[in-house]
């Protein structure tokens, strides 16, 4: 009697998944100037989805990854802040204010509280005020 095949679920039957064509210092660069994950992985020819399984599965590559948008954000906010105290650029001063302190300086503000509100309306009243609402446009 032939024992059945034990399917094991952690082994993908197909071929082992190519290397990146690219080192993590070449790829920490293309983060660095300020490539989108999308287009990291164009870059590299990957689907985002095979980019995302690598970065979940090899942390070096999630760190150069991270590392280089970090120098790219950090690289933005060096240049946003010398405009803005500058005084030569007063958008980069309320952008850096709204982000800095939104609290302040933020034109929408949030409130939060219950509000609980009763009205009492006759049916003569509620068709009053539709025909003046109709006779007002």
């Amino acid at each position: 009697m032939a024992t059945p095949r034990v399917q094991r679920k952690h082994l993908k039957p197909g071929p082992p998944p190519k290397r990146l064509p690219a080192t993590l210092e070449q790829i920490e660069t293309l983060a660095g100037l300020g490539l989108t994950d999308d287009e990291i992985a164009l870059y590299l020819g990957v689907c985002r989805k095979t980019l995302f399984k690598r970065r979940k599965n090899n942390p070096k590559l999630e760190e150069a990854i991270k590392a280089g948008k970090v120098k790219a954000d950090a690289s933005v906010i060096k240049t946003l802040y010398a405009r803005a105290t500058g005084g030569q650029d007063t958008t980069a001063c309320i952008f850096w204010l709204k982000n800095r302190q939104p609290e302040r300086w933020r034109d929408r503000r949030e409130l939060e509280g219950n509000l609980n509100v009763t009205a009492r309306l006759s049916m003569g009243d509620f068709l009053r005020s539709i025909k003046e609402y109709d006779g007002q446009k």
